[in-house]
C-alpha cells in the first residue's frame, strides 16, 4: 500500500470517529437553529455598521460606541447560547485530534519517533521538553 492511500485511509478514518461526527451534527443543527441564525445575523450587521463608521472621515464617537455595546451584547448573547457551547466544545475536541494527527505527522518528518511520542504534553515548543518527540534528550 503507497502513503496516499494510506493518507486516504486516515482522511476516511477522520470522518469516522465520534468527535468529527459530533462537530458536524451540532453545526448542521446551529444552521437550522433561526434564532441562534437570527442573532448571528443582528450581530453581523451591527459590525457592519461600525466597520463602515469606522471609515468615515468624520467619525460620530457616540455613536461608535453605542454600536460597540450592542455588539458585546449581541456577542455574549450568542457565545452563552447552548448550542454554540455545544459547538465551541466539538470544535475544541476535533482541532485537538486533528493538532495530535499533525504533530505526529511532523514528528515523522523530523525523524521522531510517532510510535511514543506523547502528544499530550506537545506544546510545539521544543524547548519545553527538551525535544523528546523529535529525536532529542
Amino acid at each position: 500500500m503507497d502513503i496516499i492511500t494510506q493518507a486516504r485511509e486516515l482522511g476516511a478514518a477522520i470522518q469516522a470517529d465520534e468527535r468529527f461526527t459530533a462537530f458536524n451534527e451540532i453545526k448542521k443543527s446551529m444552521d437550522t437553529d433561526e434564532t441562534l441564525q437570527a442573532k448571528i445575523s443582528a450581530f453581523n450587521l451591527q459590525r457592519l455598521n461600525l466597520d463602515n463608521e469606522l471609515s468615515k472621515d468624520e467619525k460620530d464617537t457616540d455613536f461608535m460606541s453605542d454600536l460597540n455595546n450592542k455588539i458585546k451584547a449581541l456577542y455574549a448573547d450568542i457565545m452563552n447560547d447552548a448550542k454554540m457551547k455545544e459547538y465551541e466544545e466539538a470544535k475544541k475536541s476535533l482541532e485537538t485530534m486533528i493538532t495530535q494527527i499533525n504533530t505526529i505527522i511532523e514528528i515523522s518528518v523530523n525523524g521522531g519517533d510517532p510510535l511514543t511520542c506523547d502528544l499530550t504534553a506537545c506544546t510545539h515548543n521544543c524547548s519545553t521538553c527538551g525535544d523528546r518527540c523529535h529525536g532529542g534528550a
